[in-house]
């Protein structure tokens, strides 16, 4: 069955996690993406309305978090 795997973390490439036998392996396997932060534009909406979406929290009244997308902006600088 076909399969993605996302691991993500800060400054991995220097953590040991691709060393040894088994970090060898896992970097044969792997594609390293560096990421930024994303810019406040339509985009970074969307991003916070589909993971608002995803949510499941009691009592939540959806768009509440949508409606403040510009401060969870602001707060994350755009990282997520």
């Amino acid at each position: 069955m076909p399969a993605t795997f996302v691991y993500a973390g800060i400054n991995v490439e220097n953590s040991g996690l691709f060393t040894g036998l088994r970090g060898r392996q896992i970097s044969a396997r792997s594609v390293l993406k560096t990421t930024g932060p994303f810019p406040f534009t339509e985009e970074w909406e969307a991003l916070v309305a589909t993971l608002e979406n995803g949510l499941r929290l009691h009592h939540h009244e959806p768009g509440t978090l949508t409606a403040q997308a510009q401060h969870l902006h602001y707060r994350t600088g755009g990282s997520i």
